[in-house]
């Protein structure tokens, strides 16, 4: 039996990943809101999205600056930080006088909780962006202009130097 699978096959387990990712940050937020009730909850949840995001947002600073790299919007991406299987891109990150632009057509996450859970409870998972970047580099602001769980299309991310 060979250990090599397609990258169809591949892709699959990284959604399956995702979804089951998903699944447990459903369940963490709908306790903390059945236990705290809706205010605190949602406190509780933007304090620990933050928290993820800043240690996502050190990990790459770091890995950036060990590649002897300066911290830009480009840059962000020489440290890997979701695989690239499981995730779609619509169009072509479009990056332009140090402005980036990445539209998302497909995210697993969404995916599944637009199934089965109060978008705007999700929704407070998407917050990590702005704390990875920000953490990554103050000087660096990311804006979702479109997001799947209020209701758009797509995903998308507008990245720039404040």
């Amino acid at each position: 039996m060979s250990d090599k699978i397609s990258r169809s096959e591949a892709k699959e387990q990284v959604v399956l990943m995702a979804k089951r990712t998903a699944m447990l940050y459903q369940s963490f937020a709908e306790t903390l809101v059945n236990k705290f009730g809706s205010d605190d909850a949602e406190k509780i949840i933007l304090e620990a999205i933050n928290l993820f995001g800043k240690t996502c947002g050190e990990r790459i600073q770091n890995g950036v600056r060990n590649k002897g790299l300066e911290l830009t919007i480009t840059n962000f991406y020489e440290i890997p930080d979701l695989p690239k299987l499981g995730w779609e891109l619509s169009s072509e990150t479009v990056e332009k006088d140090k402005e980036q632009v990445v539209d998302v057509s497909y995210c697993p996450l969404a995916e599944q909780w637009l199934e089965g859970m109060d978008p705007k409870l999700a929704r407070l998972y998407c917050y990590v962006d702005q704390a990875k970047f920000s953490t990554y580099n103050p000087e660096i602001k990311c804006t979702h202009t479109n997001n799947m769980l209020d209701g758009d299309d797509k995903c998308t991310l507008l990245i720039q130097n404040k």
